[in-house]
């Protein structure tokens, strides 16, 4: 889900992101497919008051991150009855996820992870 108006220039949050603040939102997103959730985190707790584009892609990477880490936890237990299948879906759909996250944040769009982002939006009270 993308909370852009493209006729009024701006984004229905406020501005368009600064290129830098792309380019944190989108760090925090790659960050995610290094760090787990400890790379968004940072980025999140660094930037959360300098920009609500920030704030959302930083907190939507680092707990997207999180439930790959406890999805990844269960894959690890499911692992010796099903032979890695889980574990490669899981791998597959965190680079996918946070492949199109990033580069959607780098254009500066509010792009929304099935599931975490509308959740983030919530939280945030967007």
């Amino acid at each position: 889900m993308e909370h852009e108006d493209p006729a009024a220039g701006d984004s229905l949050l406020g501005p368009q992101p600064t290129h830098q603040e792309e380019a944190l939102a989108a760090l925090a997103h790659a960050l995610g497919i290094v760090t787990s959730f400890i790379g968004p985190g940072i980025v999140y707790f660094v930037n959360r008051d300098k920009s609500t584009f920030i704030r959302f892609h930083a907190l939507q990477a680092a707990v997207f991150q999180l439930a790959i880490a406890i999805l990844i936890t269960i894959s690890n237990t499911v692992h010796i009855l099903q032979g890695g299948i889980f574990f490669l879906g899981i791998v597959v759909a965190n680079f996918a996820f946070a492949l199109m996250a990033a580069s959607a944040a780098n254009k500066g769009e509010w792009y929304e992870i099935p599931y975490v982002g509308p959740w983030v939006s919530t939280k945030l009270g967007m």
